[in-house]
This record gives C-alpha cells, sequence and structure tokens, in this order.
C-alpha cells in the first residue's frame, strides 16, 4: 500500500513539471502576459510585438472555428508564446486547464509544415482545433468534471483525447489549411508521401494509420493519412459533418467506436470508406504517373545511399572525390556520412543531433555542420561545429542560434543563418573566432534559408520567405543586397546550389505539384532562364553538383522515405518547366491584396503570475482495500481497516511551481497516510523540491515469539514509515544524453509495531521479546545521486547507462534500521553500432536489518 500511495504521489508531481525535456520553457525566464478576449497570452519579456501579433490571430482563429467547427470551450485559453528553441513546434492540451505553447520559430527547411502564409497563424489555427476538439465531452463526462474538475484521464472525462490520432491530428490539419489558405492540406509534402506509397508499396490501411509504428513514414503517418481521409469525407459529405463526427466521437458511451461515430456524421463507417478512399486515391496517382511519363521521359537516376527513412543534404568535397551527407536509417543513431560519389566506400564520420542540419566543406578538408544541442537545462539552440577527416569534432560557436551555414570559398568565414525572436537574419560567422556580423537584420516579414556562396565569393544564393508564403531563391551581393530575383511565386523554392561556373543555380522547387530539381542562370543581363532538371514520381530536394562538373547529388522520396541519387550534369537534357500548381497562381487582377502583417493589439501587459494556473484544478477519489492477513491457525484476520481520500496535483503554466498532494485514512479513522511534494524551478537550475509522506505496511502472516516465561505470542507486525526530504537536482542536458545529480538531505524514520493477531486492538508487546528489541532507525539521510544517460532514436528502452545511489543513515529513535545501496549498470550485447533488442540491469542489493544479520543478493532482472 505505501507503494502504490507514494507512486500515485510522483505521478501528480511528473504532471506538473519535466524539466530538462524540450517541451519545458524555461521557467526561470522573465514571463509577462496580457489577456484578449478570450486568450491570456504568456510570452517572454523581449518578444512582447511577437506575441500581440499571436493574440490576434488566436481571436481571428477562435471566431472562424466557432463559426465552422464546434462550440468553443467555456472560460479563457492560455496561450503560451516561447523562443528557447531553435525549432518549429506547437502543442496544446485540456488537461488541466486548456492551453496552447507554440515555439515562435519559423519552420524554413521545406518540410511538412513549410507552406504557411503566417507561421504564428498556422501554428495556432491548428492547436486551437485541438483545444475545441479535446475539450468537447459527454454526458458522464460532464457530470464526472462537475464534481471532480479537470483530472488527468482521458474517457469520459475527455473522451475526444482517447481518439485515434489520425482524428486528432487529421481535424486539425483540415482546418488549419482551409481556415489560413496554407498549411499542410494545399502543400504539397502530404501528397508526395501518398503518391509515393500508391505507386511503391500501396497505402497504409485503417489498422496501420490507427497504429504507431516505427515504418517510415512513422509518426507522421497518422497526419498524412488522416488530414488526406477527413478532406476526402468534407468534400464527400460536406464540412458540418466534419463537425458532427467530432461531436459523435466525444459523445460515445463506449470508446473507439469510430464506426458508429462515423456512421452517425457521414452515413458510412470508416472502414468501407477508408477503403473506397484507398482505391480512388491509389487510381488517381496511377493516373497522374502516366501523365508524367507522357509529358517527359521520367528520370531515371543512380542510387548512392538506399536504406530509405532520412538521408540529405548530400555535399561533394573541394576536390570531387568525397560526398558528404546525413543519415538516420531508423537503426543506428544519426550521423554524418562520407563515402565516394558513387556511395561505395560509405563510413560514419560522427554522430550528429538530427539530420536537419547544414553541410558545408572548408577548402582545408574539413567538414563544417551545423546541429541542435541543448545550450542550458531547457533552451536547444543551433551552433556551428567542425568536424575532421578523422572524425574528431570542435564547436566554432556556443549558444549563438546558428543554423545553415556555408563556408566561403576562401575558408575564413561562413554565411549563415540566426535565428532572433521568431524570425532570423542572415550572419557571417568568423571560422577562427566564432565572432558573428550581421549581414541582413531580422524582420518579421522576413526569413532567410540555405544561403549558399558563389565559386567566386562574390554573390550569396538564398531561400528567402517573404509574406504572404513567397518562398523563393534569390541572389545576394557580398553586403547583402539583393542582385536577382529568381523566383516569385507561392510554391516552396529551396536549397539552391551552384553550378562550378558560378553562372547557374539549381535547387530544388514544387511548383509543378511536385518536388523537382530546376536550374536557372544566376548572372547577366535579362530574366532568368528557368529550366526543369528532373522528372520523378516522389519528390527531389537538396541538390548538389560536384566541382567537376559531372554529377548531380540529391535527395529522392520513396515510399520507404529519402534516398540519395545521382544524375549526369548534363544541362542539354534539361526542358522547360512543366505547368504550374493552380494552387499556386498569383492572384486574380482586382482580387484582394493579400494581408499585411497584422496589427498588434494594445491589450496592457504585466508581470506572470503563477498562482492563476497554480490553484489546484481537480481532485481524484482514493481507495485502498483492508488489509489482511493470516494467522497461524490458518483463519484470515483484518490487520487494519480500508483507506479512503484523495489525490490532486498542478503546476503553474510555464512549470515554476508543482505539487502534489495525497491523503487518506482509515474507515475506523485509526490510521492516516498522506504525501506531499512540491518542486520550485524558479531558478531555472537546480530544480528544488521537498517531500514528506506517512504511509503503513502490514505482513501477510503472524509472527510468533516466545517470551522469558515460555509463553508463546502471536503478532503482525506493522510498518509505519514517515519521511521528510529536500532535493537539489541538478541536470547537464544533452540531445543525445543526459547527466545530473541531485543531493537529498532528510529525515526517516521507521517504526515496526505489533498489533496480537486475535484482538481488533493495537497492544505494545513487551519489549523483552527479542523481535521487537528497540534499535535504532534511519534520522538524517544524505542522499547524494548521479545519473548518466543516452537517448536512443529507435530502440527499446533502455540502450545503455548508468546510474548510481548510495545512502547513509545516523541514528535517532527506535525502530528497525534498513539501508539500502543500489548500484545499476545498463549493458546491451552485440556489434557495436546496432541498436539491440534487449537490454537488462543487473543490480546488486545490499540491505542491513539489525534485528539479524546482513542479507546479501544477486540479481538480473
Amino acid at each position: 500500500m505505501p507503494g502504490r500511495l507514494a507512486a500515485a504521489a510522483a505521478a501528480l508531481l511528473l504532471l506538473g513539471t519535466t524539466p530538462g525535456s524540450a517541451q519545458q520553457v524555461p521557467p526561470n525566464e522573465t514571463w509577462r502576459q496580457f489577456d484578449t478576449e478570450h486568450f491570456t497570452v504568456t510570452y517572454p519579456e523581449p518578444m512582447a510585438e511577437t506575441a500581440r501579433r499571436a493574440g490576434l490571430a488566436a481571436e481571428r482563429a477562435h471566431g472562424l472555428l466557432a463559426e465552422r467547427f464546434v462550440e468553443p470551450p467555456r472560460g479563457r485559453i492560455q496561450l503560451l508564446i516561447a523562443d528557447h528553441a531553435d525549432f518549429a513546434n506547437g502543442f496544446a492540451t485540456p488537461r488541466p486547464f486548456n492551453q496552447i505553447t507554440v515555439f515562435a520559430h519559423p519552420p524554413m527547411d521545406g518540410g511538412s509544415i513549410s507552406y504557411f502564409d503566417d507561421w504564428l497563424e498556422l501554428v495556432i489555427t491548428h492547436e486551437l482545433v485541438h483545444t475545441f476538439h479535446l475539450d468537447m465531452t459527454g454526458t458522464i463526462g460532464k457530470v464526472i468534471r462537475t464534481v471532480f474538475g479537470r483530472p488527468p484521464a482521458l474517457w469520459p472525462v475527455f473522451p475526444s483525447a482517447a481518439a485515434p490520432t489520425w482524428v486528432i491530428e487529421g481535424l486539425a490539419i483540415y482546418y488549419e489549411s482551409h481556415l489560413t489558405g496554407a498549411g499542410r492540406i494545399n502543400g504539397t509534402w502530404q501528397e508526395m508521401v501518398m503518391r509515393a506509397a500508391a505507386l511503391e508499396g500501396g497505402l497504409s490501411d485503417l489498422g496501420q494509420a490507427t497504429g504507431d509504428s516505427p515504418v517510415w513514414p512513422g509518426g507522421n503517418r497518422p497526419y498524412v493519412y488522416g488530414a488526406r481521409y477527413l478532406q476526402h469525407m468534407a468534400e464527400e459529405h460536406g464540412e458540418e459533418a466534419l463537425a458532427g463526427f467530432a461531436r459523435s466521437v466525444a459523445g460515445l458511451w463506449v470508446p473507439y467506436l469510430m464506426d458508429a461515430a462515423a456512421a452517425r456524421a457521414f452515413g458510412v463507417g470508416v472502414g468501407p470508406s477508408w477503403r473506397a478512399w484507398a482505391d480512388e486515391t491509389v487510381e488517381r496517382y496511377r493516373l497522374q504517373a502516366a501523365e508524367l511519363a507522357e509529358s517527359a521521359p521520367l528520370t531515371e537516376a543512380e542510387t548512392v545511399e538506399a536504406s530509405g527513412r532520412l538521408a540529405g543534404q548530400p555535399v561533394p568535397s573541394p576536390d570531387g572525390a568525397t560526398l558528404a551527407f546525413f543519415r538516420s536509417d531508423g537503426v543506428s543513431q544519426p550521423q554524418i556520412r562520407l563515402s565516394n560519389p558513387d556511395g561505395s566506400g560509405a563510413r560514419r564520420l560522427t554522430r550528429a543531433n538530427g539530420v536537419g542540419g547544414s553541410l558545408s566543406w572548408g577548402p582545408d578538408g574539413g567538414l563544417f555542420f551545423t546541429q541542435l544541442e541543448f545550450s542550458d537545462r531547457y533552451r536547444v539552440t543551433g551552433d556551428l561545429y567542425r568536424a575532421g577527416r578523422d572524425g574528431s569534432v570542435e564547436r566554432v560557436t556556443r549558444g549563438l542560434r546558428i543554423s545553415y551555414a556555408d563556408v566561403a570559398p576562401d575558408g575564413r568565414r561562413a554565411v549563415a543563418v540566426r535565428e532572433v525572436g521568431g524570425s532570423n537574419e542572415l550572419v557571417v560567422v568568423d571560422l577562427s573566432s566564432g565572432e558573428v556580423t550581421t549581414l541582413v537584420e531580422a524582420d518579421a516579414d522576413r526569413h532567410w534559408a540555405y544561403p549558399r556562396w558563389s565559386p567566386d565569393g562574390a554573390r550569396i544564393a538564398v531561400t528567402r520567405w517573404e509574406r504572404p508564403a513567397l518562398m523563393d531563391i534569390v541572389i545576394l551581393d557580398r553586403s547583402g543586397q539583393v542582385e536577382t530575383e529568381i523566383t516569385r511565386d507561392r510554391a516552396i523554392d529551396n536549397a539552391p546550389y551552384w553550378t562550378p561556373d558560378g553562372t547557374t543555380v539549381i535547387w530544388s522547387s514544387d511548383r509543378t505539384g511536385i518536388p523537382n530539381l530546376f536550374a536557372a542562370t544566376a548572372v547577366g543581363p535579362g530574366p532568368p532562364d528557368i529550366r526543369q532538371v528532373t522528372n520523378v514520381l516522389g519528390g527531389a530536394a537538396h541538390p548538389s553538383v560536384d566541382p567537376l562538373g559531372r554529377w548531380i547529388h540529391f535527395a529522392s522520396y520513396h515510399a520507404d522515405g529519402w534516398h540519395l541519387e545521382r544524375i549526369p550534369f548534363s544541362p542539354g537534357d534539361w526542358f522547360a518547366p512543366h505547368p504550374t500548381s493552380p494552387r499556386f497562381d498569383p492572384p486574380a487582377p482586382g482580387a484582394e491584396p493579400p494581408p499585411e502583417t497584422p496589427p498588434a493589439t494594445e491589450a496592457p501587459s504585466r508581470r506572470y503570475v503563477p498562482i492563476d494556473t497554480f490553484r489546484p484544478y481537480y481532485w481524484a477519489p482514493y481507495y485502498a482495500g483492508a488489509a489482511r492477513g493470516t494467522d497461524m491457525d490458518g483463519a484470515t484476520r483484518t490487520v487494519f481497516e480500508p483507506f479512503v481520500g484523495f489525490l490532486t496535483g498542478g503546476s503553474d503554466l510555464v512549470g515554476r511551481h508543482a505539487y502534489s498532494l495525497a491523503a487518506r485514512l482509515t474507515t475506523d479513522a485509526s490510521r492516516f497516510e498522506g504525501s506531499f511534494a512540491y518542486n520550485y524551478a524558479g531558478f531555472g537550475d537546480p530544480v528544488l523540491g521537498l517531500s514528506m509522506s506517512q504511509v503503513h505496511d502490514a505482513p501477510t502472516r503472524t509472527q510468533a515469539v516466545s517470551d522469558q516465561h515460555g509463553n508463546t505470542h502471536e503478532f503482525f507486525v506493522l510498518e509505519r514509515e514517515r519521511r521528510v526530504s529536500l532535493s537539489s537536482t541538478f541536470v547537464r542536458q544533452r540531445l543525445r544524453k543526459s547527466r545530473g545529480r541531485a543531493p537529498h538531505a532528510g529525515e526517516c524514520g521507521r517504526e515496526r509495531r505489533p498489533q496480537a493477531a486475535v484482538s481488533q486492538f493495537d497492544v505494545w508487546a513487551d519489549s523483552r521479546l527479542p523481535v521487537f528489541r528497540q534499535h535504532p532507525a534511519p534520522g538524517a539521510v544524505g542522499l547524494p545521486r548521479g545519473w548518466v544517460a543516452r537517448l536512443p532514436e529507435r530502440a527499446p528502452p533502455p540502450r545503455d547507462g548508468a546510474g548510481s545511489r548510495g545512502a547513509r543513515a545516523h541514528p535517532r529513535r527506535r525502530g528497525v534500521q534498513r539501508v539500502h545501496r543500489r548500484v545499476v549498470g545498463l549493458q546491451g550485447a552485440g556489434p557495436p553500432g546496432v541498436r539491440q533488442p534487449c537490454a537488462g540491469p543487473a543490480a546488486v542489493d545490499w540491505r542491513s536489518d539489525r534485528s539479524g544479520g546482513p542479507p546479501v543478493s544477486l540479481r538480473h532482472r
């Protein structure tokens, strides 16, 4: 029973805050907030203008969703704008209050969420759909919420949160796209995934889309299939049917009956309609493939790297003899690899924190790359590194938020992108000192990515995003002034690369509806002459040309992910571009002009007040049955009566304060158990903790002992433990592993107390009985603890790591002392570099019980 109570209290505390996670915003930030009609917007003090634009976008989305989706939730919604991570993200939860967290970093990588008119508008709309949807509940849920508040549970309290991910994310993507004019349905990334699956391996069925599989496209599967299926259902039955489907799911008396909910909303179950949609989708893409083959020869490329999942950024060395690229195959850790230009002789150069960085060779043969890393316990920032041919890595910048770096031909500097408060700017990095100079200052209406020096170092080709949704290739001079606009349209034009003679730029564009490679003259009089380089059925991205002008390497999309391929560098084979997809057409003459940057709301701001979200939002009943045991005659006896009580807990919005509380009492009011824990993260690192508890435990059988007179006594030996503890947890957080120390100091007392087996009343036994001899119990306890754990990409946890824990006790009061020391090591078996299917902890326990000898056990589990 004490284990159950302690576990419940610990779980509640963990619900409040997760320090060290990239999802956890810095609780020691200087936060401010203001109110709009339906939101409280909280933001870091330097991001006031961004936060006010976010508040306006949130109110706009709220009005549209209330009109076109379902009824809005009651009460104010907490909107948290964060700038502690150099990657794009957002998430929402209805527990214990409706809250949305948005990472302000714009997604400029050309991936699934890069098609946006305004990043804040897109992500807030998406997460607000979740808030409207997940807050819905049925009759049972309304009753529970009325009595208990908003406990951390799914069905029936928050039944929509128990729906399959494809339902939750599919609805959000549908409305994100139809309410903003951009988004994933209007973009081409999801179509690319569906088209490749339909033509190469077959679409995922309903069970596969509902489940959680590491097979590509992995976690993106429910997003892609859910959005496309629900888009189809809206086209067939009208948008209002989607709202009806959401209401039906929330009102289910038995969870997971998606067919019944769909039948009420669409008139047909999910299974039959899914199969019909899948068949129609496969046929449509087969017809498209035939049309593409008739319009121009399909590109036949030579495979360089075929492990699938994620391979990209192929960059040839200055002498053309070596190809560097990122790879993450889902088996080994993400890494930078080197190979011959044809892919032979491939080897790992170094591990990488993901594959979203950039690669660039220096003239001396060093390879410069950018990657994300924790700069403190909470902040994840990009920086520039250099890897030698021997795999050694040195850091060029530290905590400067650098991405998309390219080394100049002279090898002394690099042009790069630096993240700045919800936007970014172009900078030049001195490679010897790490100093950064601004080239083009940050602007909320302009973002940058993938800058590349021309071979003579006189120009920079770069991806530039401008409102509304104009992601184009432009040429800058050394001072950052625009010389040439290669493109100007709503397509995603990305990742430019120069030909060796410096006259032409090759890049990836989805202007035809399929990502392909294009080329254009970058110098000379007249407008750029754009030619199409590839005609693929999947997608083509991240091109590069070797210095000898022989090959174009690029990332090629297939049903199992991104491969690396190459084609000959043959400008004579390039052709006039296919027609531009209608989705990217410019506005018709006389149409309403595109929106400018929305004006900021003028609501007064105030200092962040934790108490607004720190209060308890729920309580949960707690019950444990009576403790029973057997006496020497085999008769069942009640040791103590059932416990009844409650649990609660919570955390403020930014995770500065977190607490849990549990209390329960036996029905005869003879025994009390309880626990309280509180964490304070206002210093950032360390996190301070206070906890206290009292628990009871009872054996399942009696003990019989004889006194000095030869009389036998039979007892249930009860235990009561009281603990008070203070802790301070320091963490050195890294993306691949985490190190920490958690020194503790506290008071622990354990008391053994006899209860006669034939009596319902507690009685103290004769202290002269040997089993109840008085002994010292732990008093002040010091628990310095340390750990290091590596975080694998995809493997059965745990992979590897080590930990240690020690305890030192000082006698203070009577009872029975128990001291437990434990050392744990995790070890896998098999060839190096390969994730193991199993790993287990080996533990050595040493226990000291001063009522008897010190048993020693060695166990493997």
